[in-house]
């Protein structure tokens, strides 16, 4: 607890804090004013900040995890965030963090709990990515929790993550994807898996994009927003997290040709139902012109890909294989980034560091390949 003594006139004024407001995070404070000295003052201020200390050090010694956790998560996370992500923080409250830390009380919880918490994760079989997640989840509860005068320090901090292994990343070539779009075609369903292999967007993006983000004519595409589907508010159209996630992207020809064939086929398919289509202007929609459920998509990918008989990769890999592409046509990697939408080109060299070997091989090759003609044979080494 903070205090201050000023004199105003010709005596003086006491202010102390006595409190955090527990929606907002901000300090309660309390005045009085009268005092004919400095000594009465600050006699005054020093017998009431050791009351709230030693009344506020009670009160947090018994305050338990769960309680806490419900608190910060209902007054302040829900609020930061958006309702898809909250959801799924909330399932991973539930399902792995209160079972363990339920009963705890706040301040008892240390480095060496959330350690062996977090190896005990890893045995069960989550993946250490997936630990690290619940881990930043953890230690931003905990860091507002010393904010709020509840724990002295944030053991979260000095906590140890399980070391992280990059996955490989498995993509398509260009035959298979191209084997994949071929068999898609026949049943007027390459569009959307066409424009994600040669645009690099998010499942949700394309759930999200409008006809209105499509400028065929220049070759450009505006992402501006992104389908989510939610258990408390259903399907969500928002914009874009953030200001990189917001970007245009320029589309190739193909890309145009394949659009413009999809978009009258849709129109032949407003004109057959009438007024049973409902026009919401979305680029890739039900059946019905309403949003398509991303788990439909997803059946419907998986079921292409047993016609195809192509290897399986999942619609997110999609994306991974434009940004492979790309890389490995020489791209550089900040105009891959750009297209992406990533926060930063170091996002993107460390995602896709696996192909960043292969042009480390490429590049030496082509150095020699064009210092080796500058040789002289004659001369002897």
């Amino acid at each position: 607890m903070r205090g201050s003594i000023k004199k105003r006139g010709k005596t003086f004024t006491v202010r102390y804090d006595i409190g955090i407001e527990s929606n907002t995070g901000k300090r309660i404070q309390k005045s009085k004013g009268g005092f004919n000295t400095r000594r009465e003052a600050e006699r005054y201020l020093n017998e009431n900040l050791y009351k709230l200390n030693d009344k506020q050090t009670n009160k947090v010694d018994d305050v338990y995890f769960e309680a806490y956790f419900e608190e910060w998560f209902e007054t302040m996370y829900k609020k930061k965030v958006s309702t898809s992500t909250w959801e799924g923080r909330q399932y991973t409250m539930n399902l792995h963090i209160l079972p363990k830390f339920r009963n705890h009380k706040l301040r008892s919880i240390t480095s060496y709990e959330l350690d062996t918490f977090y190896a005990q994760k890893v045995e069960e079989g989550l993946s250490p990515k997936t630990v690290k997640e619940i881990h930043c989840f953890i230690r931003m509860a905990l860091a507002q929790a010393v904010k709020w005068g509840y724990m002295d320090r944030n053991p979260a901090e000095d906590a140890t993550i399980p070391k992280q292994v990059n996955k490989e990343v498995i993509i398509w070539d260009y035959q298979t994807a191209m084997t994949f779009l071929k068999t898609a075609r026949i049943e007027k369903k390459d569009a959307i898996y066409a424009t994600a292999l040669f645009t690099g967007m998010r499942r949700g993006e394309l759930l999200g994009l409008k006809w209105s983000d499509v400028d065929l004519d220049k070759k450009k595409i505006s992402i501006n927003r992104s389908l989510s589907v939610t258990k408390s508010e259903g399907y969500i159209l928002s914009r874009t997290k953030t200001v990189n996630s917001r970007r245009q992207i320029s589309i190739s020809p193909f890309v145009v040709e394949v659009l413009i064939r999809h978009k009258e086929y849709q129109e032949e398919q407003k004109a057959e139902l009438r007024e049973g289509y409902t026009d919401q202007d979305l680029v890739f929609p039900n059946l019905f012109g309403g949003f398509k459920n991303p788990d439909n998509l997803r059946r419907e990918y998986n079921a292409l890909i047993e016609k195809a008989k192509v290897p399986r990769i999942n619609i997110h890999a999609l994306r991974h294989t434009h940004a492979t592409w790309l890389l490995k046509n020489g791209v550089n990697p900040k105009v891959v980034s750009e297209r992406l939408g990533h926060h930063d080109v170091g996002i993107t060299l460390r995602t896709y560091s696996h192909v960043s070997f292969d042009l480390q091989e490429e590049a030496a090759q082509k150095l020699e390949e064009t210092v080796q003609k500058f040789f002289d044979p004659t001369i002897k080494q």
